[in-house]
């Protein structure tokens, strides 16, 4: 998988998370039990983890294989 991919992947995935705390807080209010949906939860978050990991390591791979991409990186951040 390519990093850009992982990166929407990413995204798409926070806001499933971010969709699915709002769906056990209405449950939670509405009194039904939530463990099912907490248990997809954490494995959503877990998946979100694996991504992460996944992101930087091809971003370090990235950088080695091109090394203007390496000397851009350690540039002081410049405001305009």
């Amino acid at each position: 998988m390519d990093l850009s991919r992982i990166r929407e992947e990413l995204c798409q995935m926070r806001r499933q998370i971010l969709r699915q705390r709002k769906e056990i807080r209405k449950l939670q209010l509405a009194g039904v039990s939530t463990a099912a949906a907490e248990e997809l939860m954490a494995r959503m978050k877990s998946r979100v983890v694996e991504l992460r990991e996944e992101r930087v390591r091809q971003a370090e791979e990235q950088r080695r294989q091109d090394p203007a991409l390496a000397k851009a990186r350690k540039r002081p951040f410049e405001r305009r």
